[in-house]
């Protein structure tokens, strides 16, 4: 309960910081289906958290370095908001948590570069996660 409570009182201050600091507008097309999802996204700033939480409007968990669940404050609320840590060399783990909250109704975002996009352009290559996360989270 109150890592619901933690997460929806963190949510009105991420939008608050994307809209006047990031000077962030998120146009909806459309509305993505109801239920859970796994959003997918490209990685090429430190903001697309701060987008992926504007897109839509229920919880969502977020696959996270572990490297900002070790910031004081900041990872205890990441952990308590419900997002998701992923320890390098044990990205197993991340996943079979991911799995486990699709399951249970949530939507999980993902970002398969693993980290932020080269400075110069273009992309790290992908790692398999989404994919594997997707394959098996299939309804049958």
């Amino acid at each position: 309960m109150l890592d619901r409570i933690l997460y929806w009182l963190g949510r009105p201050l991420v939008e608050l910081y994307a809209r006047i600091m990031l000077k962030m507008d998120v146009l909806h097309h459309t509305s993505l289906p109801i239920g859970p999802k796994i959003i997918v996204a490209n990685h090429p700033s430190t903001t697309d958290p701060f987008l992926v939480l504007m897109l839509v409007r229920e919880r969502v968990s977020i696959l996270i370095h572990d490297t900002l669940f070790r910031v004081p404050v900041f990872g205890h609320y990441l952990k308590r908001a419900g997002h998701v840590r992923v320890v390098p060399g044990n990205g197993r783990a991340a996943l079979d948590e991911a799995q486990h909250l699709i399951r249970a109704g949530r939507t999980v975002a993902i970002f398969p570069e693993g980290d932020i996009s080269p400075l110069g352009g273009g992309f790290h290559r992908p790692r398999t996660g989404a994919a594997r996360l997707a394959l098996s989270t299939v309804r049958r």
